[in-house]
């Protein structure tokens, strides 16, 4: 009798307790992560649904050979095909011809195929790759618009706050379901965001209370949903998302929430890299102003001597060649006089 009262009462803790968002980085993602140089990557691709996470994989296997299989049921992941497990994904990729084939292993070349539509320039096509270098070639090239649309755009990724954060607070909330969940809320330059219910995160620590003074290198907005968000709904092939947050409501989950966040000074993503590098649009006039003074003096140093300049250099060359002619003249004479003294 005790024993069913304590099993109802253990149920009854769990059916009212609030389930806490569960935040992912290479400590809990995947089990092996912590072998593999491509850790970041793989955390980035993950939040892409390019990569699958616990629910088909438990390890990411950095130094195995990727064979076209396995690519095949990636695809097939990332596309939201039907299937419960990547043999039934790889089938179903191949089938809508996502990638035309899932024999043998993975090459650069099928790789661009079936996830950059073969428009990506390739130094070595045919070569294959690692699971390791498949992570780092994809995620350099999250950004490559193809269609109009790059991997971030698909996913429905859209630009979120960075700077310090100031502030992080703890909620109760309720899902679309009605389900109660635990919701983390940061505080960036005043301003409020909501972290999603499973996001992943460049970060040290998978407890957000931990990162309040921390700063914010980047993040994405993305869908919210109460399952895993790796597996998010794409945005349409001839749009990409524009959703933006449209305020947090004090009862329910948002919408749209911080997907991926990177807590340090450097962003992860490659575009975002190149856009620290750029000028801005205050000093863009400026270093037009210096190209064309760079220009102008390039071209003085270049540019054909004038008349009078010609002139003056003939005139010396005339008037060094009479010396030389005057100077051996007078050697010459002078070698003829002593030799006919010496007759004598």
């Amino acid at each position: 009798m005790f024993k069913k009262v304590g099993i109802l009462f253990s149920i009854l803790i769990l059916t009212t307790t609030p389930a806490f968002a569960h935040v992912m980085n290479e400590t809990n993602l995947l089990e092996d992560l912590s072998i593999t140089e491509a850790a970041q990557e793989v955390v980035l691709l993950s939040a892409l649904g390019v990569i699958p996470s616990q629910d088909m994989e438990q390890t990411f296997r950095p130094l195995d050979t990727l064979t076209a299989r396995d690519l095949a049921g990636w695809i097939g992941y990332y596309n939201r095909l039907e299937g419960k497990t990547l043999n039934e994904l790889s089938k179903a990729a191949v089938e809508e011809g996502l990638i035309s084939t899932m024999e043998g292993n993975a090459t650069y070349s099928l790789v661009n195929e079936a996830f950059f539509l073969g428009e990506l320039q390739l130094e070595n096509p045919n070569e294959q790759l690692t699971h390791d270098e498949f992570a780092k070639f994809v995620a350099a090239h999250v950004h490559k618009k193809v269609n109009g649309l790059s991997l971030m755009d698909k996913a429905g990724f859209t630009s979120g706050p960075t700077g310090v954060i100031e502030r992080v607070e703890r909620k109760t909330k309720k899902t679309p379901k009605g389900e109660n969940v635990n919701v983390y809320q940061l505080t960036i330059d005043g301003k409020l965001f909501e972290l999603g219910l499973h996001p992943r995160a460049i970060a040290d620590s998978v407890d957000p209370l931990v990162w309040q003074g921390q700063h914010i290198a980047e993040s994405w907005y993305g869908s919210n949903f109460d399952t895993d968000t790796a597996r998010h709904l794409h945005q349409d092939e001839d749009k990409a998302s524009n959703e933006q947050p449209v305020g947090i409501s004090e009862d329910t989950v948002a919408d749209i929430a911080l997907q991926f966040i990177v807590i340090g000074d450097r962003s992860v993503t490659p575009v975002l890299q190149a856009e620290e590098k750029a000028f801005t649009e205050e000093q863009i006039p400026q270093v037009v102003e210096t190209a064309k003074l760079d220009e102008q003096l390039s071209s003085l140093t270049t540019q054909p001597k004038s008349v009078e300049e010609s002139s003056i250099s003939t005139t010396n060359k005339s008037g060094f060649l009479a010396i030389g002619i005057v100077l051996i003249g007078g050697l010459l004479a002078y070698g003829f006089h002593k030799r006919k003294n010496s007759l004598k």
